[in-house]
């Protein structure tokens, strides 16, 4: 059975990857704003999901959870072919 936080991860990467597709959408109709707001759902989920390899639960965003990802940075080695192969 996977943990609360394996769980979380999922839905942040699913979450993150329909973002990344509405971003491509918004991109082929030259609609930029959409297509950076969907950029930056896309990559703040994707930060969420990291954090929780480290078992970090954070709801916040922006300059907080970029503090907190900054702190995780080093310790990230075999994880980022995780988080690359599960998005």
């Amino acid at each position: 059975m996977p943990s609360i936080f394996q769980e979380f991860i999922r839905k942040y990467f699913k979450e993150a990857r329909k973002d990344f597709d509405r971003m491509k959408r918004a991109i082929q109709f030259q609609d930029w704003p959409q297509a950076i707001f969907y950029a930056q759902q896309c990559v703040e989920k994707c930060v969420k999901a990291i954090l929780e390899i480290f078992g970090e639960y954070f709801r916040n965003h922006g300059l907080i959870l970029a503090t907190r990802l900054r702190q995780y940075i080093d310790r990230l080695g075999n994880e980022v072919e995780f988080v690359v192969k599960v998005f």
